[in-house]
């Protein structure tokens, strides 16, 4: 694991952001085909894997998934999946 050093009279403050695991983002996005409500998920990595599943969720016909900066939601269609 790696550590950061910092010397020096002053204190530090502030927030670092931490992005979204993809490995933990996609089987997380398929089981939300299970439910029949809007899921809306934030904090979602921007990749091209997130990318293709979303291209995936939306061949399906009675599905519709839209992606913006950092979130996802997934809104069944009429029919459910």
């Amino acid at each position: 694991m790696q550590k950061l050093l910092i010397k020096g009279g002053k204190k530090l403050s502030g927030e670092v952001v931490i992005s979204g695991s993809k490995n933990a983002s996609l089987p997380i996005i398929i089981s939300s085909l299970l439910f029949d409500d809007t899921v809306l998920f934030e904090n979602v990595p921007q990749v091209k894997d997130i990318y293709t599943l979303i291209n995936l969720i939306r061949d399906w016909e009675t599905e519709r998934a839209w992606a913006s900066l950092r979130s996802l939601w997934r809104e069944p269609g009429l029919n459910g999946v």
